[in-house]
């Protein structure tokens, strides 16, 4: 009577090599395992993060601190704001440009993009037409800058 077949040797080496690499490396962690869950979204040129002012309202900068309106996080491809528990509230561009970010509905906001979602580490914010930017101390969405630190953004803790 034969107790192993081709088959099941083949599985018990790969199991063992499986095992034999997890002993030597570890386990491996998912990509988004580095990205933060929630995060300020601090300006690289004034050190001040945007803060959630309401539905309608422009999005502002203010001192960075440890509040609810203060606080990001990704729904999709939108950026959601932590002043509502429940969710549902995102930052979005204007229509027009040169304009502040806007306080809106998750439904209605646009789409925005960050080519670096790791905490502390350099980022750039875009929404279809238009990049997310600090001129003269206050946030606006508009054409591209000659300097390209004034469109720097930094997700902090």
């Amino acid at each position: 009577m034969k107790l192993f077949n081709k088959t099941t040797s083949t599985i018990a080496t790969g199991a063992m090599a499986l095992a034999l690499g997890f002993t030597a490396f570890g386990p491996t962690q998912p990509a988004s395992a580095s990205w933060p869950l929630i995060w300020h979204l601090k300006s690289a040129t004034t050190g001040k993060c945007l803060q959630w002012n309401g539905v309608g309202k422009n999005v502002t900068f203010a001192n960075c601190q440890k509040k609810y309106s203060q606080y990001w996080a990704a729904e999709g491809t939108k950026v959601a704001s932590l002043a509502n528990q429940l969710g549902g509230w995102c930052l979005s561009a204007p229509t027009r440009s040169e304009k502040a970010p806007l306080g809106t509905t998750c439904d209605k906001a646009t789409v925005i993009t960050m080519n670096d979602k790791r905490l502390n580490h350099t980022t750039y914010m875009s929404a279809p037409g238009k990049y997310f930017k600090t001129v003269s101390g206050k946030p606006l969405c508009g054409k591209r800058t000659s300097n390209t630190k004034y469109m720097q953004w930094k997700l902090t803790p």
